[in-house]
């Protein structure tokens, strides 16, 4: 009988509160924590080919492409691509890039029609709002 009552009780403290369910695609997520690791971003201008993000990489979603970008910095001209449907967003790229220049972003909003999920350096170089208007 005991457990009854204290059921009753906390069914009534929340039956008075005011919902916290979100109406998500039409309401936005009112949070955004600053450790929250989202979709890779890169810088084109700071990028110099270390090769160092794809060599620590656990599952080799990142890997180096040649990619025409005029950069003084990286003469090899060879820059970062990732297969976002592998990455794991653990971060280790944006920790070891010695230059910072890949980075994970706070978006979380990926969803889109497009099946191909290896992120070129053109692509990684935009927000995904750029990408949904520009294509």
């Amino acid at each position: 009988m005991k457990g009854i009552i204290k059921g009753l009780i906390t069914v009534t403290k929340h039956m008075f509160r005011k919902p916290v369910t979100v109406q998500y695609p039409e309401e936005p997520i009112p949070w955004h924590t600053k450790r929250f690791r989202g979709r890779v971003i890169l810088n084109l201008d700071s990028c110099i080919g270390c090769t160092l993000c794809a060599q620590i990489c656990p599952n080799h979603a990142d890997h180096m492409v040649h990619y025409e970008y005029e950069n003084g910095k990286n003469w090899r001209k060879i820059y970062p691509a990732v297969d976002i449907g592998v990455c794991t967003y653990c971060g280790l790229c944006q920790e070891i890039c010695p230059t910072g220049s890949i980075r994970l972003s706070n978006e979380f909003e990926l969803a889109h029609f497009d099946r191909d999920m290896d992120y070129l350096p053109d692509r990684l170089s935009r927000t995904e709002t750029e990408l949904k208007y520009h294509d």
